[in-house]
Protein backbone atom coordinates (compact mmCIF):
# COMPACT_ATOMS: atom_id res chain seq x y z
CA UNK A 1 0.00 0.00 0.00
CA UNK A 2 1.60 3.19 -1.34
CA UNK A 3 0.21 6.42 0.56
CA UNK A 4 0.78 9.53 -1.55
CA UNK A 5 -0.11 12.91 -0.27
CA UNK A 6 -2.09 15.47 -1.36
CA UNK A 7 -4.07 18.76 0.30
CA UNK A 8 -7.55 19.31 0.81
CA UNK A 9 -9.30 22.37 0.52
CA UNK A 10 -12.43 23.30 2.16
CA UNK A 11 -12.95 19.31 2.32
CA UNK A 12 -14.70 19.75 -1.21
CA UNK A 13 -11.65 19.96 -3.14
CA UNK A 14 -8.15 17.97 -3.66
CA UNK A 15 -4.99 19.25 -4.76
CA UNK A 16 -2.30 17.25 -6.20
CA UNK A 17 0.45 18.54 -7.31
CA UNK A 18 1.83 15.80 -8.56
CA UNK A 19 -0.23 15.50 -11.57
CA UNK A 20 -0.64 19.45 -11.60
CA UNK A 21 -4.85 18.66 -10.78
CA UNK A 22 -7.35 20.22 -8.62
CA UNK A 23 -10.77 18.07 -8.45
CA UNK A 24 -13.77 17.85 -6.92
CA UNK A 25 -13.43 15.28 -3.37
CA UNK A 26 -16.87 13.34 -3.91
CA UNK A 27 -16.59 13.22 -7.90
CA UNK A 28 -12.46 13.04 -9.09
CA UNK A 29 -13.81 12.95 -12.91
CA UNK A 30 -14.10 17.03 -12.30
CA UNK A 31 -10.73 18.76 -12.52
CA UNK A 32 -9.01 21.71 -13.92
CA UNK A 33 -5.14 21.33 -14.60
CA UNK A 34 -2.64 23.70 -13.58
CA UNK A 35 0.33 24.27 -15.52
CA UNK A 36 3.49 23.31 -13.88
CA UNK A 37 5.14 26.57 -12.47
CA UNK A 38 1.54 27.36 -11.43
CA UNK A 39 0.88 23.60 -9.81
CA UNK A 40 4.62 24.26 -8.12
CA UNK A 41 3.97 27.58 -6.88
CA UNK A 42 0.15 27.03 -5.38
CA UNK A 43 1.94 23.69 -3.58
CA UNK A 44 4.75 26.24 -2.24
CA UNK A 45 1.96 28.40 -1.06
CA UNK A 46 -0.04 25.83 0.93
CA UNK A 47 3.23 24.12 2.61
CA UNK A 48 4.35 27.46 4.13
CA UNK A 49 0.77 28.52 4.91
CA UNK A 50 0.23 25.53 6.72
CA UNK A 51 3.71 26.05 8.60
CA UNK A 52 3.88 29.96 9.28
CA UNK A 53 0.12 30.99 8.03
CA UNK A 54 1.91 33.37 5.17
CA UNK A 55 4.37 32.48 1.97
CA UNK A 56 6.32 35.64 1.55
CA UNK A 57 7.04 36.82 -1.99
CA UNK A 58 11.12 35.96 -1.49
CA UNK A 59 10.78 32.63 -0.43
CA UNK A 60 8.12 31.82 -3.42
CA UNK A 61 10.63 33.39 -5.50
CA UNK A 62 13.85 31.04 -4.07
CA UNK A 63 11.66 27.53 -4.09
CA UNK A 64 9.63 28.44 -7.08
CA UNK A 65 12.52 29.38 -10.00
CA UNK A 66 15.93 29.73 -8.36
CA UNK A 67 16.33 26.11 -6.71
CA UNK A 68 15.00 24.82 -10.37
CA UNK A 69 17.79 26.69 -12.01
CA UNK A 70 15.41 29.49 -13.31
CA UNK A 71 15.01 33.25 -12.64
CA UNK A 72 12.07 34.95 -10.91
CA UNK A 73 10.55 38.24 -10.58
CA UNK A 74 7.59 39.80 -9.20
CA UNK A 75 6.37 40.15 -12.57
CA UNK A 76 6.35 36.36 -12.85
CA UNK A 77 5.04 35.48 -9.65
CA UNK A 78 2.09 38.01 -10.19
CA UNK A 79 1.04 36.43 -13.78
CA UNK A 80 1.49 32.68 -12.04
CA UNK A 81 -0.62 34.01 -9.14
CA UNK A 82 -3.47 35.43 -11.77
CA UNK A 83 -3.35 32.20 -13.54
CA UNK A 84 -4.28 30.02 -10.20
CA UNK A 85 -6.89 32.01 -9.18
CA UNK A 86 -8.35 31.78 -12.69
CA UNK A 87 -8.43 28.11 -12.09
CA UNK A 88 -9.67 28.34 -8.65
CA UNK A 89 -12.73 30.25 -9.91
CA UNK A 90 -13.60 27.52 -12.68
CA UNK A 91 -13.40 25.08 -10.19
CA UNK A 92 -16.01 27.10 -7.94
CA UNK A 93 -13.24 27.97 -5.13
CA UNK A 94 -13.37 31.70 -4.39
CA UNK A 95 -9.98 33.14 -6.21
CA UNK A 96 -10.14 35.62 -3.23
CA UNK A 97 -9.06 32.65 -0.78
CA UNK A 98 -5.52 33.34 -2.10
CA UNK A 99 -5.16 36.71 0.09
CA UNK A 100 -2.50 39.44 -0.87
CA UNK A 101 -0.56 40.56 1.91
CA UNK A 102 1.25 44.02 0.91
CA UNK A 103 4.57 44.44 0.92
CA UNK A 104 5.24 40.80 2.27
CA UNK A 105 3.79 37.66 0.11
CA UNK A 106 -0.05 35.55 0.52
CA UNK A 107 -1.69 33.96 2.95
CA UNK A 108 -4.69 31.46 2.36
CA UNK A 109 -8.31 32.11 3.70
CA UNK A 110 -9.40 28.15 3.00
CA UNK A 111 -9.47 25.09 5.42
CA UNK A 112 -6.29 23.00 4.18
CA UNK A 113 -5.49 19.56 5.04
CA UNK A 114 -3.20 16.87 3.96
CA UNK A 115 -5.05 14.25 2.07
CA UNK A 116 -3.96 10.72 2.28
CA UNK A 117 -4.56 9.05 -1.31
CA UNK A 118 -4.66 5.56 -0.79
CA UNK A 119 -3.13 3.21 -3.44
CA UNK A 120 -3.91 -0.39 -3.09
CA UNK A 121 -1.57 -2.43 -5.44
CA UNK A 122 -3.53 -5.19 -6.84
CA UNK A 123 -1.09 -8.19 -7.90
CA UNK A 124 -3.41 -10.21 -9.68
CA UNK A 125 -0.36 -12.79 -10.20
CA UNK A 126 -0.11 -13.59 -6.91
CA UNK A 127 -3.95 -13.21 -6.18
CA UNK A 128 -5.83 -16.45 -4.89
CA UNK A 129 -9.21 -17.41 -4.52
CA UNK A 130 -9.95 -20.68 -2.64
CA UNK A 131 -13.39 -22.36 -3.89
CA UNK A 132 -14.75 -25.09 -1.98
CA UNK A 133 -16.33 -28.21 -3.20
CA UNK A 134 -19.29 -29.87 -1.41
CA UNK A 135 -18.65 -33.84 -0.26
CA UNK A 136 -17.03 -36.09 -2.50
CA UNK A 137 -18.10 -39.53 -2.76
CA UNK A 138 -15.43 -40.48 -0.48
CA UNK A 139 -16.95 -38.08 2.09
CA UNK A 140 -14.11 -35.88 1.82
CA UNK A 141 -14.33 -32.26 1.20
CA UNK A 142 -11.97 -30.75 -1.46
CA UNK A 143 -10.27 -27.25 -1.26
CA UNK A 144 -8.67 -26.81 -4.73
CA UNK A 145 -6.98 -23.08 -4.91
CA UNK A 146 -7.11 -21.17 -8.37
CA UNK A 147 -4.36 -18.88 -9.14
CA UNK A 148 -5.24 -16.04 -11.59
CA UNK A 149 -2.41 -15.72 -13.46
CA UNK A 150 -2.78 -12.02 -15.05
CA UNK A 151 0.75 -12.65 -16.73
CA UNK A 152 -0.85 -15.37 -18.75
CA UNK A 153 -3.61 -13.31 -19.79
CA UNK A 154 -1.03 -10.27 -20.80
CA UNK A 155 1.27 -12.49 -22.52
CA UNK A 156 -0.26 -12.06 -25.91
CA UNK A 157 1.26 -14.62 -28.37
CA UNK A 158 4.71 -13.23 -29.64
CA UNK A 159 4.70 -14.89 -32.94
CA UNK A 160 2.73 -12.30 -34.83
CA UNK A 161 4.94 -9.70 -33.12
CA UNK A 162 7.71 -11.29 -34.08
CA UNK A 163 6.43 -12.01 -37.71
CA UNK A 164 5.16 -7.95 -38.34
CA UNK A 165 8.47 -6.62 -36.93
CA UNK A 166 10.78 -8.93 -39.54
CA UNK A 167 8.14 -7.95 -42.23
CA UNK A 168 8.97 -3.79 -41.20
CA UNK A 169 12.71 -4.48 -41.58
CA UNK A 170 12.44 -6.71 -44.52
CA UNK A 171 10.34 -3.36 -45.93
CA UNK A 172 12.91 -1.23 -44.62
CA UNK A 173 16.23 -3.36 -46.15
CA UNK A 174 14.21 -3.53 -49.79
CA UNK A 175 13.49 0.39 -49.26
CA UNK A 176 17.12 1.10 -48.31
CA UNK A 177 18.43 -0.82 -51.29
CA UNK A 178 15.94 1.09 -53.74
CA UNK A 179 17.51 4.36 -52.80
CA UNK A 180 20.87 2.84 -53.26
CA UNK A 181 20.21 1.53 -56.72
CA UNK A 182 18.43 4.91 -57.33
CA UNK A 183 20.98 7.31 -56.53
CA UNK A 184 23.56 4.51 -59.05
CA UNK A 185 21.14 5.25 -62.05
CA UNK A 186 22.58 7.37 -64.73
CA UNK A 187 19.87 10.32 -64.80
CA UNK A 188 18.62 12.27 -67.95
CA UNK A 189 20.59 15.01 -68.75
CA UNK A 190 18.98 18.28 -67.15
CA UNK A 191 19.89 19.87 -70.40
CA UNK A 192 18.05 17.72 -73.22
CA UNK A 193 14.87 20.13 -72.39
CA UNK A 194 16.88 22.97 -73.84
CA UNK A 195 18.14 23.85 -77.29
CA UNK A 196 21.58 25.53 -77.61
CA UNK A 197 21.15 28.71 -79.67
CA UNK A 198 24.86 30.33 -79.79
CA UNK A 199 28.05 29.77 -77.30
CA UNK A 200 30.34 32.54 -76.39
CA UNK A 201 33.69 31.43 -74.86
CA UNK A 202 33.04 28.78 -72.38
CA UNK A 203 29.03 29.88 -72.62
CA UNK A 204 26.29 28.23 -74.22
CA UNK A 205 22.99 30.39 -74.64
CA UNK A 206 19.86 28.19 -74.66
CA UNK A 207 16.81 28.39 -74.41
CA UNK A 208 13.67 25.68 -73.86
CA UNK A 209 11.98 23.45 -76.77
CA UNK A 210 8.81 25.32 -76.44
CA UNK A 211 10.40 28.29 -77.22
CA UNK A 212 11.38 27.05 -80.65
CA UNK A 213 10.63 29.19 -83.33
CA UNK A 214 10.23 32.70 -80.59
CA UNK A 215 14.00 33.54 -80.31
CA UNK A 216 15.21 36.13 -82.98
CA UNK A 217 18.60 37.55 -84.26
CA UNK A 218 17.13 40.45 -82.08
CA UNK A 219 17.09 38.10 -78.90
CA UNK A 220 20.80 36.85 -79.10
CA UNK A 221 22.07 40.17 -79.67
CA UNK A 222 20.20 41.36 -76.62
CA UNK A 223 22.01 38.40 -75.00
CA UNK A 224 25.30 39.07 -76.05
CA UNK A 225 24.79 42.85 -74.82
CA UNK A 226 23.66 41.91 -71.49
CA UNK A 227 25.98 40.19 -70.84
CA UNK A 228 28.87 42.62 -71.75
CA UNK A 229 26.46 45.33 -69.92
CA UNK A 230 26.85 43.32 -66.48
CA UNK A 231 30.39 41.54 -66.97
CA UNK A 232 29.11 37.75 -67.11
CA UNK A 233 32.48 35.84 -67.60
CA UNK A 234 32.46 33.03 -69.50
CA UNK A 235 35.90 32.12 -68.38
CA UNK A 236 34.30 28.93 -66.41
CA UNK A 237 30.99 26.99 -68.46
CA UNK A 238 27.97 28.70 -68.04
CA UNK A 239 24.70 28.32 -68.94
CA UNK A 240 22.48 31.61 -70.63
CA UNK A 241 18.82 30.14 -70.46
CA UNK A 242 16.19 32.53 -72.54
CA UNK A 243 13.13 31.84 -70.94
CA UNK A 244 10.90 33.91 -72.72
CA UNK A 245 11.03 35.96 -76.03
CA UNK A 246 12.54 39.67 -75.27
CA UNK A 247 10.10 41.38 -77.66
CA UNK A 248 10.16 45.28 -76.88
CA UNK A 249 6.97 45.88 -76.04
CA UNK A 250 7.14 44.27 -72.96
CA UNK A 251 7.04 46.01 -69.92
CA UNK A 252 8.55 44.15 -67.43
CA UNK A 253 12.36 43.85 -67.09
CA UNK A 254 13.60 42.02 -69.55
CA UNK A 255 17.05 40.60 -67.11
CA UNK A 256 14.35 38.40 -65.41
CA UNK A 257 14.03 36.12 -68.58
CA UNK A 258 17.41 36.10 -68.45
CA UNK A 259 18.79 32.69 -66.23
CA UNK A 260 22.49 32.32 -65.91
CA UNK A 261 23.55 28.77 -64.71
CA UNK A 262 26.69 27.33 -63.10
CA UNK A 263 27.79 24.25 -62.92
CA UNK A 264 28.30 22.30 -59.54
CA UNK A 265 28.74 19.47 -58.68
CA UNK A 266 27.19 17.73 -61.99
CA UNK A 267 24.10 19.47 -61.43
CA UNK A 268 23.29 23.72 -62.71
CA UNK A 269 22.68 26.31 -60.24
CA UNK A 270 20.60 29.60 -61.84
CA UNK A 271 19.68 32.60 -61.12
CA UNK A 272 18.07 35.75 -62.87
CA UNK A 273 20.56 37.76 -64.19
CA UNK A 274 19.59 40.24 -61.68
CA UNK A 275 20.83 38.41 -59.34
CA UNK A 276 24.17 37.78 -60.96
CA UNK A 277 24.93 41.04 -61.21
CA UNK A 278 24.52 41.43 -57.36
Amino acid sequence: MNNLHGYTIDDKYIFEENSSLISLKLDRSQYIELSKTASRLFGEIISLNLKKGIATRDELLTNVWEEYGLVGSNNNLNTYISEIRKKLEQIGIDPKSIVTVPKKGFRLDSHISIHENEIIDKDLDKQETEIKFGPTPVNKQKIITVQNHQVKSSQINKKPIKLILLAISTLTVCYLAYLFIYNLTPKANATSSYLTLSARENCVIQTPLGMIGKVSNENISFIQARLDKYNISCNEPKRIILLSNLNRTYSFDKNFSLSICKEMNNKYDCVSINDQRI
